[in-house]
């Protein structure tokens, strides 16, 4: 709510905000189905993450600089979200995909199991993070991570690629 300026004036809104924020990670969903039937899912990956990171890399941005006037610095940022929201819409079914292609079967609850603190001890420090250093920072934070996985997703991308390349040519 702070990197958006405070509720006060979004009051009358908050409905057609968060509506529109499920829109779209709906849309997110449809854009996979779209996008994988063109390449392969670990090429699809490669640009969810690699958005996710521009979209917080760009509300970082507003958040070290003005971004302009209200309405424009909110603009920007809604649209920054936006666009993160259609990634998280996007990733869900990648995500699945990419867990049935690589993991077995036999293993799958196994390996969730195993990444589940983890991902809950991440979850909780960026909690956590957000209550002790500025929303920058933690908007930056996550635009490191998202250009991480980026670039793992991207090594996956080209095994893939490689992989494919040989079955080919057997």
């Amino acid at each position: 709510a702070r990197s958006l300026g405070g509720f006060g004036e979004l009051a009358p809104v908050q409905g057609l905000l968060f509506a529109c924020l499920m829109a779209a990670i709906s849309i997110g969903g449809e854009l996979f189905s779209l996008a994988s039937r063109a390449c392969s899912v670990e090429t699809v990956g490669v640009g969810i993450f690699g958005l996710a990171s521009g979209c917080m890399a760009l509300t970082a941005y507003c958040e070290l600089c003005s971004c302009g006037s209200q309405p424009v610095a909110f603009n920007l940022r809604f649209a920054s979200f936006l666009g993160f929201e259609v990634c998280v819409g996007a990733f869900q079914p990648c995500i699945a995909t990419l867990r049935s292609k690589y993991v077995p079967d036999a293993m799958q609850s196994t390996i969730n199991n195993l990444f589940r603190l983890p991902l809950n001890l991440l979850v909780a420090a960026g909690t956590v993070l957000s209550d002790v250093v500025p929303p920058a920072a933690v908007f930056a934070i996550c635009a490191a991570a998202h250009a991480v996985a980026t670039a793992a997703q991207l090594r996956l991308a080209f095994k893939a690629a490689k992989a494919s390349d040989a079955k080919k040519t057997q």
